[in-house]
């Protein structure tokens, strides 16, 4: 036994020797050319040549690690005949294993920035080499992982043993333990596996308790689940875990209903899963029994994936050796130290060329690639910094860093007065804000300089609301940074899910009845003059008090039960919406925005609690500790209210597309 530790310490040590010294190289050498799928030419009659890659050509014959990886083992996984892959441009290319494939598992930095070479722990045939499985060889490659257990070997790419080579890359170990994120978001990578099962529990005549930051016990998180499902995953009758007997409700529920049920700050996994709706990651409703049932994909033709093994939703042949919910639970994603993104935008991998990886950008094959692209919001920005002018030119910064020159006339205006530039399927600013006039939104024109100058509500009193962050209308004192405009097309609205209403309706939420019982919501009713921003408001004009009451309306209520349910629950802001603590549940990395909007004491925190100068204030005070509340004014108000324009914008929890679009503006100096 010292022996074998002694050993695992050095291969250890060696591996993050490998992290920390090896850097993948930056340039691409090799670059293969389309080829015909009917006459592919052979490798040795057509040598590629060593010369410097295009961007262009790159961008086709690059394709994502596990695609690749996936081409190869179709093909028949071959250690010397070379097989077809599809790039990203669709056309057919040719690669091969010792060029392509094998360094995906021999390449430090290749997974992403810092990522250690699967070949760092899975080295050798050997008790030393986790799973006892080497990725450094073809050979090794093809005798899969726990090579030296009883029977020996697990196959790799779907084979049905080793050796067999009836492959399956959709169906293989490896593509779901590359592929597969793990659950819930935020679980640290643990090389010797310990916390796979999720915290240690204590079982007792009064069900489950977790013990926070222990691991490695028989009695765990994913054993309680497990114990359920092979009794047969019973709704109110119970089932035995270790001498203790559980039930549904009061024990398994609370596993993905509830923070900090895996490791210290997870999320709920009724965070993201917490209805039927396509708001709902995966269509998926995780916060009853019934939605476990129903699976995953739930709108999806055919509806509904099985999370318990069974062999269809609705039956009760039950599987949890072999279901979803574990794999997702227990599976570490691979190669370790990958981020979680819950878009899944990262699961198959970056994009690769001949065992490299490339960046997004290096891949775009755009026309005019590099020349002078722009987010567009940025773009009106720079415009607006540089005065804001009609005539002449303004100079910006595109995306590579290099100096541009644009007009309003053909760079800025367009933003405004252009159908589908916004997102595919966006109408102009200009349909809606096409005149001065009462039956224009806002009484606001966007089809023209002098429009736009004039901004919005020009026939209010007083006239005009200014656009670009001016003190008032005719003033030159632009501030972009703190402009109207740029507030509603930056501002994704909050809670995710929120339908788009032309006629604002619904921006101050659902209405609401009060009384001496407190709020309550009218589900599906909008445009009253009592609503959930409005009890929110009427809080914070009253001192954010935590425990003394305040007025709304002819009742007095309180932060605790009228206030907080707004932000931890579910169905406050719409039908499905979601609890704004599903996101925002601690001040933690993992977190959005570090923010903790379960508690008094959170929301007085603010967002960005972990950013350095730390915290930004949500009722509008000067500075977090402060009281001289704005809801006005406010970040949260801001959030709450303002639909993201244009209209019909998918919300982004990532927020990549806050700035809008890239575009193609100006000219290179």
């Amino acid at each position: 036994m010292r022996k074998t530790n002694l050993f695992l310490g050095l291969s250890l040590l060696l591996a993050a020797i490998l992290l920390v010294g090896c850097e993948a190289p930056a340039t691409l050498t090799v670059v293969p050319s389309p080829v015909s799928e009917e006459a592919a030419p052979a490798p040795e009659e057509t040598p590629a040549p060593e010369v410097e890659a295009e961007s262009q050509d790159m961008s086709g014959a690059a394709a994502k690690a596990v695609d690749l990886i996936g081409a190869w083992a179709e093909a028949g996984a071959s250690e010397t005949e070379a097989f077809d892959y599809t790039g990203v441009d669709g056309n057919t290319y040719q690669g091969s294993f010792e060029v392509d494939v094998l360094p995906l598992f021999t390449e430090n930095n290749l997974w992403f920035d810092g990522a250690q070479a699967c070949s760092g722990c899975h080295f050798a045939n050997s008790e030393n080499s986790y799973h006892e499985m080497d990725l450094s060889s073809y050979a090794g490659l093809m005798l899969g992982g726990d090579v030296l257990s009883q029977p020996p070997g697990v196959p790799l790419f779907g084979e049905s043993e080793i050796s067999a080579t009836d492959f399956d890359w959709d169906h293989s170990k490896l593509r779901g333990r590359l592929r597969n994120n793990r659950m819930p978001p935020g679980w640290e990578f643990d090389i010797t596996e310990e916390n796979r099962d999720g915290l240690c529990v204590e079982v007792s005549a009064d069900g489950v308790s977790v013990l926070p930051g222990e691991y490695g016990c028989e009695l765990n998180g994913v054993g309680v689940i497990a114990a359920w499902v092979d009794g047969g995953a019973p709704e109110t009758d119970s089932f035995d875990y270790g001498d203790a007997q559980l039930n549904f409700e009061r024990d398994v529920l609370p596993f993905v209903t509830e923070a900090d049920m895996w490791f210290d700050g997870s999320q709920s996994c009724t965070g993201c899963h917490f209805a039927n709706s396509e708001s709902s990651y995966h269509e998926m409703d995780l916060s009853s029994y019934e939605g476990l049932m129903a699976g995953g994909d739930v709108l999806s033709s055919p509806p509904g994936v099985p999370l318990f093994g069974q062999s269809a939703v609705g039956e009760t042949d039950y599987d949890w050796d072999h279901s979803k919910l574990k794999e997702r639970l227990r599976n570490n994603r691979m190669a370790p130290g990958w981020d979680f993104d819950i878009t899944e935008e990262n699961r198959d991998g970056p994009l690769v060329l001949h065992g490299e990886a490339i960046s997004t950008e290096e891949a775009a094959s755009l026309p005019g690639s590099g020349e002078c692209k722009v987010k567009a919001v940025d773009l009106i920005g720079e415009w607006t910094a540089a005065g804001a002018s009609e005539s002449g030119t303004f100079e910006f910064t595109d995306d590579d860093g290099a100096y541009c020159e644009g007009t309003f006339e053909a760079d800025v205006l367009p933003l405004f007065t252009e159908n589908n530039l916004w997102f595919d399927g966006a109408q102009a600013c200009s349909g809606c804000h096409f005149a001065n006039s009462e039956n224009s939104y806002h009484e606001m024109d966007l089809s023209s300089y002098a429009g736009l100058m004039l901004g919005g509500d020009v026939l209010s009193q007083p006239p005009g609301v200014p656009l670009f962050g001016e003190s008032e209308i005719s003033a030159t004192d632009f501030d972009w940074d703190h402009s109207k405009l740029r507030g509603r097309l930056r501002n994704n609205r909050m809670p995710p899910g929120w339908e788009f209403d032309i006629t604002e309706e619904n921006r101050d939420g659902l209405c609401v009845e009060v009384s001496a019982d407190g709020v309550s919501v009218l589900p599906g009713e909008y445009g009253c003059e009592l609503n959930g921003v409005g009890v929110i408001a009427a809080w914070v004009d009253g001192g954010a008090p935590e425990t003394d009451s305040f007025d709304y309306g002819d009742a007095q209520l309180n932060f605790e039960r009228d206030v907080l349910p707004f932000v931890t629950e579910a169905d406050m802001w719409f039908d499905g919406s979601q609890s704004c603590t599903g996101c925002h549940f601690a001040n933690s990395e993992s977190s959005y925005h570090e923010m903790d909007l379960s508690s008094y004491e959170g929301l007085m925190a603010g967002g960005d609690v972990l950013s350095s100068p730390p915290g930004v204030p949500l009722f509008g005070q000067s500075a977090v500790g402060e009281t001289d509340y704005d809801w006005d004014h406010s970040k949260l108000k801001e959030r709450l209210r303002n639909n993201r324009m244009a209209p019909g914008w998918d919300f982004d929890i990532t927020e990549e597309n806050r700035d809008g679009p890239m575009i193609l503006a100006g000219t290179k100096q």
